[in-house]
């Protein structure tokens, strides 16, 4: 009766026998489905129905099993590494043009000091004896365990110099040191804007504000822009009139620090340069010394840059793990105002607040030549003898701190918080000597109107006006033209500006081995060693319910 297949197998077979006929045709369902299976050994192995044959299509299914995942683990490896690369789209994206700064190399002016009224010249004079009085209080005398060198003198009590008198006093000014600032073409010309920043760096710059039109018009190539400067140096020959600033002096030594000597982040630098840094800036961001594309202008010179841009554009898979989408403004505390000054967020924005949050840790106050952000405007600056107390000054001198390790934690913060889109700036230049001996550059400075408020607005252009108008009359003494020679080439800058394309490259950041990439890798292996695809993985499905039926039949 049990080996009648009309009858119910478990209801009237032993357990053992119906047990057997299950597992039979549990197999024969798997044979059947792996015997047409996509993957090709182990589907030759199914429908082989000789024992070695069979056995030999296993062995080769599992050996190439083998290799894939050997090859496999390399793929996954490579895609764990994370590594970033680049590529390059030429002529992919409009040159939008930059912001420029012209900072003097030597911020403090060579004239204005020099025709200080009496009442002018007792303000500075007065403020320099007391910060030389509290900085004898702070380091103690050469004797002390704190004396320092007179090097240190000279930079804290410039540091420690109100930052308004410094401004109205010392540094340059706009009227002496911006000559001409146009923008040209063959049919016409028009004068641009500039205004004084005042910079914690570098005491002075000069920006030049262009309006909306005259940044489309500088987009083209049928444009220049032209810029002649004044580096304004101390001139021995030239006799200004007024009351000079008294040189700072060591008491125990006797030693004396002249003005001309000073520099405000070295404190003293007797073989000084001259010229101007020109900072290439994006739109709207803060001009730093030290994230910016920048270079010098040497005196004496007439240079011709060619700007260049390369707009970075990180990949979707990159944001918000290498690069931030939406970045918020940056408001920085005026260096002399003391008032909100709003700028675009960039890389020197981010580097200045997290090393500003690090410093006020460490410290518990700022670096003189560092911006303040807004929200810690109450922050006093570390070798401002005004702000700090004498207590914490003299701790900064032995404090251990891992100054490395600061600085390599916050340029991964703010390498990882960059705008996913953001252009960088670069520049070619070739110079010639300007202007030349052959040149009418008396005849030039000879018929320049000469002001009543000139000597008191640029005391060394009316010094050399007024040298321009005797030798042009031809009355004057040998010597004098040997003079204004020389002041033209120590102090004289031309700069004629325009971009080298009106299109620019695109830089392109993504991961050098993406998921896709993995995915098809992993593929190709698959197909290359066991003939499987996505298809397979459906007849592991298909497997599934047709087992889970028969189990149910």
């Amino acid at each position: 009766a049990c080996s009648n297949e009309k009858h119910d197998c478990c209801g009237c077979c032993p357990a053992k026998l119906c047990n057997s006929r299950t597992t039979a045709a549990l197999s024969g369902t798997v044979l059947t489905i792996l015997a047409g299976s996509t993957a090709h050994g182990i589907s030759r192995a199914a429908a082989s129905h000789s024992t070695p044959m069979r056995a030999m299509w296993l062995l080769l299914f599992l050996v190439f099993l083998g290799l894939f995942f050997n090859n496999a683990s390399t793929l996954v490896r490579r895609l764990s590494e994370n590594k970033i690369s680049k590529s390059y789209e030429l002529d992919k994206v409009p040159f939008v043009f930059p912001d420029l700064y012209f900072c003097p190399i030597n911020p403090y002016s060579g004239s204005f000091p020099f025709v200080l009224s009496t009442e002018e010249a007792r303000q500075v004079n007065q403020e320099i004896r007391r910060l030389g009085k509290l900085y004898d209080d702070v380091f103690g005398n050469s004797s002390g365990e704190m004396h320092m060198s007179l090097k240190s003198r000279a930079s804290f009590i410039q540091n420690s110099l109100p930052v308004d008198l410094i401004t109205k006093y010392l540094t340059h000014r706009k009227s002496q040191s911006i000559l001409r600032c146009n923008i040209s073409s063959l049919h016409e010309t028009f004068s641009v804007a500039v205004e004084e920043f005042s910079h914690p760096e570098n005491l002075i710059c000069f920006k030049l504000v262009l309006t909306e039109e005259q940044r489309h018009q500088m987009e083209t190539k049928m444009y220049k822009l032209e810029v002649q400067l004044s580096a304004d140096p101390y001139f021995k020959d030239f006799s200004y009139s007024g009351h000079h600033i008294k040189p700072m002096v060591d008491p125990d030594s006797g030693e004396e620090i002249l003005y001309q000597d000073w520099h405000p982040t070295v404190g003293i630098e007797k073989l000084k340069s001259s010229g101007f840094t020109m900072l290439i800036v994006q739109n709207g961001t803060y001009p730093s010394f030290d994230h910016e594309t920048s270079f010098l202008l040497a005196p004496g010179k007439s240079y011709t840059v060619s700007l260049e841009m390369e707009e970075n554009f990180f990949s979707h898979d990159l944001h918000g793990t290498n690069c931030s989408v939406n970045n918020p403004n940056v408001t920085f505390k005026d260096y002399l105002t003391d008032e909100k000054v709003n700028f675009t967020y960039s890389y020197a924005a981010c580097y200045y607040h997290e090393m500003t949050k690090q410093l006020l840790k460490e410290l518990d106050c700022v670096f003189s030549h560092y911006p303040i952000i807004w929200s810690m405007r109450h922050a006093k600056r570390c070798f401002n003898m005004s702000e700090s107390s004498k207590r914490s000054i003299q701790a900064l001198k032995n404090k251990p701190i891992d100054w490395k390790q600061i600085e390599a934690d916050v340029k991964r913060i703010c390498r990882l918080s960059q705008p996913c889109q953001h252009p960088e700036y670069s520049a070619s230049f070739s110079f010639a000597t300007w202007p030349s001996v052959g040149s009418s550059a008396v005849s030039y400075f000879a018929r320049m109107p000469l002001l009543n408020d000139s000597e008191h607005l640029a005391p060394a252009i009316a010094e050399l006006i007024k040298i321009a108008k005797q030798l042009d009359s031809g009355e004057h003494p040998a010597h004098l033209e040997g003079v204004f020679r020389s002041y033209i080439a120590e102090s004289m800058v031309s700069v004629t500006i325009a971009p080298s394309s009106t299109v620019s490259p695109q830089v392109v950041i993504s991961r050098s081995y993406s998921f896709t990439a993995f995915l098809a890798d992993t593929g190709g292996l698959l197909g290359l060693y066991i003939g499987c695809s996505l298809l397979t993985v459906c007849e592991i499905f298909e497997l599934f319910y047709s087992l889970v039926e028969k189990l149910r039949s």
